[in-house]
């Protein structure tokens, strides 16, 4: 599917649900924006993909489920009994991405691409240790990074828009670039209507 795709399938699930998706994406945002600052910027290192496996989350449950974007769900990756394994798979992520970035900024952004679906796949296999859940994200997106960067540009516009309204637009963007991720990795990963999240 073409970006636009994706785009349209997150307006319809967004659709009569706005506020659900901007209060969990507030709050998500909150957490980790508390946390950049100063010596708490290494509790974002090591709590990233607890809350982004909840965060994605709780947009999947909301288009294959039909469930609304509930708070709780925010905070699974704290309680799946893998909180071990999804803080170093946070640290080590992101040291990793650093690394590559020391080569300049066009390899660090590749390893961003590479590791995009890395939260995914823990919640999807909670017996993959941190390293598996790495590399099966960068085989996954072995010739997908390119397709999501622009998805992402395809954003852009929007992006000057909301700078333009001195911040408030970012309210309704940061959903809907959430949401039309989503919809990427659930094509990407062949996620179904009801998929049984247990297997």
């Amino acid at each position: 599917m073409r970006a636009k795709d994706y785009k349209e399938r997150a307006l319809a699930h967004l659709k009569d649900n706005w506020g659900y998706g901007i209060l969990v994406s507030f709050i998500f945002m909150a957490i980790l924006g508390i946390g950049a600052g100063g010596s708490a910027g290494v509790l974002v290192l090591l709590f990233e993909s607890a809350l982004l496996i909840g965060y994605n989350q709780a947009f999947v449950n909301h288009a294959l489920k039909g469930e609304g974007y509930k708070i709780e769900t925010l905070f699974i990756g704290f309680t799946d009994g893998k909180l071990d394994r999804n803080l170093l798979l946070s640290l080590l992520k992101n040291i990793f991405i650093f690394l590559w970035s020391l080569l300049f900024v066009i390899p660090g952004i590749i390893k961003f691409y590479a590791y995009k679906a890395s939260e995914y796949i823990a919640y999807l296999h909670p017996e993959y240790s941190w390293k598996e859940c790495l590399d099966k994200s960068s085989e996954l997106m072995n010739g997908n990074k390119g397709r999501l960067f622009l998805l992402h540009l395809s954003f852009i516009g929007w992006y000057i828009l909301a700078a333009m309204t001195f911040g408030i637009g970012f309210i309704f963007l940061i959903p809907y670039v959430k949401a039309a991720e989503t919809e990427f990795f659930i094509d990407l990963l062949g996620m179904k209507k009801d998929y049984d999240f247990s297997k």
